[in-house]
């Protein structure tokens, strides 16, 4: 009984000096830390075209480019200075290796929130296709499109902007919009 204590002692005095060396190493007062955000919401993996079987992925870009058609024919042709050439087809599993890999931590999440909106919940259903993102050349606007079991396509428009503090967030604009 005595080792039992000695042992749980002695793993917990450990734990605890490991902790606050931890501690210590990473304080801003250490000159030898360098201070940034941290990197967690980096992504690697392999991209939706190198997983899914060559027929299914070539079935899927056409569905795609079908639907960013008709979204840049209903959604995008009232804005002047919108091109079909500037929107990359990315499948929405890929828009960390495209896009968010690439942002700040915060900027990420923020992505990550317009993109996984509610709009998205209530709208993205079974049975539907798996979405893409069209994202501009720009990289500060995004539209996530798929096509429903019924064969409607939703278009939810994903923006962002500058904040008083300099810093860019997402959000979506407006309500998804769906085209026959």
């Amino acid at each position: 009984m005595k080792k039992t204590v000695a042992i749980a002692g002695s793993t917990i005095l450990l734990l605890t000096a490991g902790v606050s060396v931890w501690a210590s190493s990473t304080s801003p007062s250490n000159p030898y830390v360098l201070e940034s955000e941290p990197i967690s919401h980096l992504n690697d993996h392999e991209t939706y075209q190198e997983t899914e079987r060559p027929e299914i992925y070539e079935a899927m870009m056409k569905r795609w480019e079908q639907a960013k058609e008709k979204v840049i024919k209903h959604k995008l042709s009232k804005e002047s200075n919108v091109t079909r050439q500037e929107w990359r087809i990315i499948p929405s599993s890929d828009i960390d290796l495209e896009l968010t890999n690439g942002l700040s931590a915060a900027e990420s999440t923020s992505f990550a929130d317009a993109l996984f909106s509610d709009q998205r919940k209530s709208n993205l259903g079974y049975g539907d296709y798996f979405p893409a993102v069209l994202l501009n050349e720009a990289k500060d606007r995004a539209i996530l499109t798929w096509e429903k079991a019924s064969g409607e396509i939703v278009a939810i428009d994903i923006k962002s902007k500058i904040d008083s503090s300099g810093k860019r967030t997402w959000y979506v604009d407006g309500e998804a919009m769906k085209i026959e």
